[in-house]
């Protein structure tokens, strides 16, 4: 059994078992580990024990004895593994209840430290919000022969917002001046409403995928929605067709202050 495991699992039965049985004084080891490095070091022996169940971080260390992972913890903080499991017995022998306070302290770092994680997993899913609301992935002239691939997506919060796509225009694609044009939206009673344009973004038609990406900062913090063409193009008369495809949709909102737009490779 790993080494933080035994000390995490069998404390409660040794302070049950042993309480009332001291054993009687013991001297203290020359380099005792005091009760809160103990318990900081027992949180961190705990951690290194779920981090080597991850098949990713063991397959990383697996060339090391796994009770080197946990020596090299103790051995950070200054002592080796005879003065830690020293200290620990020490500590039983002559003061149970104290050594039972740092079993609960450690009990008490790991809870801090999952509601911690908890925490910052639902900053972060927060962040990552994908406010795309549409198809995966659109062909033409499947879809349609001279679809504009209108956008029209609701925001929730002022900032700034980043459109990614990822866009591939035939060579043979028969539009003329293919470019993206979007706009921050909102309804002020009018026809057509309010919009607050973003950069124009001209296409190529490269025959290759590439990655777009186009973000902007609302200046109007009234805008309740993202509107606008991802593939509009220059009228022309006649029988025409688009060929193109769009793909790996996503739009997240943040707060940096810079604007990132255009083609990445």
């Amino acid at each position: 059994m790993a080494m933080n495991r035994f000390y995490i699992i069998l404390l409660p039965v040794i302070l049950v078992t042993f309480s009332c049985k001291n054993e009687g004084r013991v001297p203290k080891p020359a380099n005792y580990v005091n009760p809160d490095q103990m318990a900081e070091i027992l949180t961190n022996l705990y951690m290194a024990d779920g981090l080597l169940n991850n098949p990713q971080v063991r397959k990383r260390f697996e060339y090391k004895d796994s009770t080197r992972n946990y020596i090299d913890i103790i051995e950070s903080y200054g002592y080796n593994k005879d003065e830690f499991d020293a200290s620990v017995s020490y500590l039983f022998l002559s003061n149970p209840q104290k050594l039972e306070a740092v079993y609960e302290r450690v009990l008490a770092n790991l809870s801090k430290i999952e509601a911690d994680n908890l925490k910052d997993k639902e900053i972060t899913a927060a962040i990552n919000r994908d406010y795309y609301n549409g198809r995966s992935s659109i062909s033409l002239p499947d879809f349609g022969i001279t679809d504009r691939i209108n956008l029209d997506v609701p925001i929730d919060k002022p900032g700034e917002y980043i459109v990614r796509v990822r866009i591939l225009i035939y060579e043979d694609d028969q539009s003329i001046n293919p470019f993206i044009n979007l706009n921050y939206w909102y309804d002020d009673g009018t026809e057509n409403g309010h919009s607050e344009p973003w950069d124009t973004l001209w296409l190529n038609k490269t025959g290759r995928s590439e990655l777009i990406t186009l973000s902007k900062i609302m200046a109007d913090s009234s805008a309740t929605h993202i509107r606008g063409p991802l593939f509009n193009h220059t009228d022309q008369s006649g029988h025409w067709e688009k060929h193109a495809q769009y793909s790996n949709f996503n739009i997240t909102h943040n707060d940096r202050e810079e604007i990132i737009k255009g083609p990445q490779p």
